[in-house]
């Protein structure tokens, strides 16, 4: 009787014995299984442990961050890869992805920057999802990818929308939206500000004369000198057809004046080169504006600017009047 419970003891250990081998090798074959997926998806992958430190990187992870495995392994995302737009890393209290091992609360597509081993800011998407095991979480997995190409894709949708084709400048509608906050900002600090409209003489004649590749040569030129005579602070803008704008924040009457007899002063000295090797120079008329108490809006700072244009234009030409309040 003893060498039958022997044997059937021995069955039961070889059972188990041998179940446990078909465990092991599935798992070995599950993990694999596993690696093979995670080396060939298109996103990067990184595992984290709760504390947000690296524990696994895909390879698409490590050629999109420029980072070998033994460089991202137990390195904090945080202080490595996550960072601002200024390129300082991400305060830990702020981070999408670490909010995730503190909340179980999975993000989707959040637009995020990375920052690679050569310092190059990347903007990725990124989604992360926390590891829960035995009801704690222990983990997060992330999965990112590149999307510097759509984020230029959008600048560039934004700057057309924003600017005047031909000159390059900003458009009415943009000069408009900057024109509104320096206004605003001019009245809750007290600070002067003035206006400028310009239009260039005689424009029809130029076109008539010389043609309108002419004419269009004529307002790129006159948007390069606005340019280069102009503070960086000033905004520029085209208005429409031959007349622009400009805003001059922080910017006095006197001063004002200055600016603007200056820059009719470098207009008229401008060349624009024609086709068969001549030089045309051309001269415009200027008014001038300034922000006062009663300025209700923009368009009150405006129409006296326009009005200070219709006396230069009616008082000869090529100079600068002051719009009257």
């Amino acid at each position: 009787m003893s060498y039958v419970v022997m044997g059937m003891g021995i069955a039961v250990i070889a059972y188990f014995g041998q179940g446990r081998k078909l465990a092991r090798i599935a798992l070995r074959e599950s993990e694999q299984r596993l690696r093979d997926i995670t080396n060939t998806v298109s996103d990067g992958l990184l595992v984290l442990d709760r504390d947000g430190k690296i524990t696994f990187a895909n390879p698409e992870a490590q050629s999109l961050l420029g980072y070998r495995p033994d460089e991202l392994l137990g390195a904090d995302m945080c202080d490595l890869l996550h960072v601002l737009d200024d390129g300082k890393p991400m305060p830990r209290i702020a981070s999408n992805v670490l909010n995730v091992g503190r909340t179980g609360i999975t993000c989707y597509g959040q637009d995020e920057l990375f920052k690679r081993k050569d310092g190059v800011l990347m903007p990725v998407l990124v989604s992360a999802s926390a590891i829960i095991k035995r009801h704690q979480i222990v983990g997060i997995v992330v999965a990112f990818h590149d999307i510097s190409n759509r984020k230029r894709l959008e600048r560039e949708l934004v700057r057309r929308a924003q600017t005047d084709v031909l000159t390059g400048l900003n458009n009415r509608r943009h000069f408009y939206d900057l024109a509104e906050q320096e206004l605003a900002r001019a009245k809750r600090y007290g600070k002067p500000l003035a206006m400028l409209m310009l239009d260039v003489d005689h424009f029809k004649q130029v076109n008539d004369s010389y043609g309108h590749h002419a004419g269009d040569a004529v307002l790129r030129k006159l948007s390069e000198v606005c340019i280069a005579a102009l503070r960086e602070i000033d905004v520029i803008g085209r208005y429409g057809g031959e007349e622009f704008v400009v805003l001059l924040p922080e910017t006095d009457a006197h001063r004002a004046l200055e600016a603007a007899e200056r820059l009719r002063h470098a207009l008229a000295e401008a060349e624009v080169p024609l086709a068969g090797g001549d030089m045309l120079r051309f001269t415009v008329s200027i008014g001038v504006s300034n922000l006062v108490a009663t300025d209700a809006d923009l368009d009150s700072v405006l129409k006296r600017a326009d009005k200070g244009l219709y006396e230069a234009k009616n008082s000869g030409r090529n100079r600068v009047c002051v719009g009257d309040a």
